[in-house]
């Protein structure tokens, strides 16, 4: 399918996220605008939970950035590593095959459930895990994290890049499904209030944001650097979708 720009999406049936962007053009639309309107090509972008990979080939093709996408399962990998060579961005995108947690190890993931695998204690395969500290020597100005409820120890993995002044915002899914590992979403907003970042709804028409309260069903916008940012979103050039601009 058509993305957006001269951007490519290769989906299949049965990838329920990534078919979205087929009916939405952009399937989580106020988030992948603020990814637009926030990047440039000197910027790095970190995709943690990448899956097939439509937040990695916005970055990496329709931005230009550089671009670490992490995706711990191998099948889907394999499908992110598709996108990846249809928009032709190997140049401009590291793809790790891991999962992302508190400390280097191994970790059993879930296989059958599209965008919602997840860490087992039984079943699924047994996948390499990296804490996000392990790359301190290079500091993403945004990062998307979706890794279905396992955001806490992936966070508590990268102390480090977020007490850098250089990371500036994250989309973050908080969902509750943290409480199947004992994990809660009050928690991670706290550690992520230790480190300066609020959370902020993105009206990409306006260019606007607005403190909010941390969505419970969507992404939710953390923002450390508010000026910085503001500033991005208003003076970025506008992107094509769908025969318009935004």
């Amino acid at each position: 399918m058509s993305f957006t720009d001269d951007a490519v999406l290769m989906v299949k049936k049965g990838m329920h996220g990534a078919t979205g962007n087929i009916y939405a053009g952009l399937h989580e639309f106020e988030d992948m605008a603020f990814l637009l309107h926030m990047l440039h090509k000197t910027d790095t972008f970190f995709d943690v939970g990448a899956n097939v990979g439509s937040y990695t080939v916005l970055a990496g093709k329709v931005v230009g950035c550089s671009v670490h996408a992490f995706e711990p399962v191998p099948r889907t990998f394999a499908q992110l590593g598709e996108n990846i060579q249809a928009n032709q961005i190997e140049g401009q995108v590291q793809a790790h095959n891991v999962g992302v947690g508190r400390e280097k190890g191994m970790l059993r993931f879930s296989t059958a459930h599209d965008t919602v695998n997840h860490v087992v204690t039984e079943g699924g395969i047994e996948v390499p895990v990296k804490n996000l500290d392990a790359f301190t020597e290079i500091v993403p100005l945004l990062m998307k994290m979706d890794v279905e409820g396992f955001e806490l120890p992936a966070l508590e993995g990268a102390a480090a890049m977020l007490s850098n002044p250089a990371q500036k915002a994250i989309i973050l899914e908080l969902n509750g499904s943290g409480q199947r590992y004992g994990f809660n979403d009050a928690d991670i907003i706290a550690l992520l209030a230790k480190n300066g970042y609020e959370p902020f709804a993105y009206d990409p028409f306006s260019r606007s944001l607005a403190p909010c309260e941390p969505s419970k069903h969507e992404n939710t916008i953390f923002i450390k650097d508010l000026e910085f940012v503001k500033e991005r979103l208003v003076s970025a050039e506008p992107f094509p979708l769908w025969g318009d601009k935004i």
